[in-house]
């Protein structure tokens, strides 16, 4: 049996309890496509993940049975594929899109409507903004501890904690990031100790972690 035909028989069109004329055509685990009554554009209900009871729906947005069917194979593929860690959840794909400078503007744009000093988001807009135009980093993949490394090398005139600082500002916007779902981890954490002025070795990795910037 083909794993996008009705368990009725294929073409055969049903009347879902909501009124609507359903095109089971694509049945495949938890997910469906149907045809709306009164509608030529082709929709999708599925669950979520195994055992949810929320039916969510969307638009296909196209009018062939044939493309909706394709579209929804390639989405419930992406989905189990995502569930089986095979691939990044979608918001960290999309997030991916966009050049680093210009999250870093939404980065501080959030930071600003918290109320943060003008002062200290020059600072951080400083800081990142330069690291992402000396080390390349145009993408968040480009981003590495070997990178940040060189860069290090390259300013040898930097005192300890003026270089904790450019890490930390990273740290923070990295972890803002995370939280908002647009990476899923801190690209610089396997980054070594630093030691300060007075040789204390610190862990700028916990740096990072317990002195980012607070939401």
């Amino acid at each position: 049996m083909n794993p996008f035909e009705s368990s009725t028989g294929g073409n055969s069109s049903l009347h879902a309890k909501d009124g609507t004329k359903s095109g089971l055509i694509a049945k495949f685990m938890t997910s469906f496509i149907y045809e709306p009554k009164g509608s030529r554009i082709w929709r999708m209900r599925f669950h979520q993940r195994s055992g949810d009871r929320k039916l969510l729906d969307i638009s296909l947005g196209v009018s062939d049975k044939q493309v909706a069917e394709k579209k929804q194979a390639e989405f419930v593929r992406e989905m189990e594929h995502e569930h089986a860690g095979l691939l990044l959840p979608k918001t960290v794909r999309e997030a991916a899109k966009p050049k680093l400078s210009e999250q870093l503007q939404d980065f501080l744009g959030d930071l600003r409507r918290r109320g943060k000093s003008e002062e200290y988001l020059a600072n951080l807009e400083f800081r990142v903004g330069k690291l992402l135009a000396d080390c390349g980093w145009v993408y968040a993949k480009n981003v590495t501890a070997d990178s940040f490394q060189a860069w290090l090398r390259t300013h040898r005139e930097l005192k300890d904690k003026t270089a904790n600082d450019y890490f930390e500002a990273t740290g923070c916007f990295f972890n803002w990031m995370i939280k908002f779902g647009r990476a899923i981890c801190n690209p610089l954490l396997a980054v070594e100790k630093a030691k300060t002025k007075d040789g204390r070795a610190i862990d700028i990795r916990a740096l990072a972690m317990m002195k980012c910037c607070a939401y």
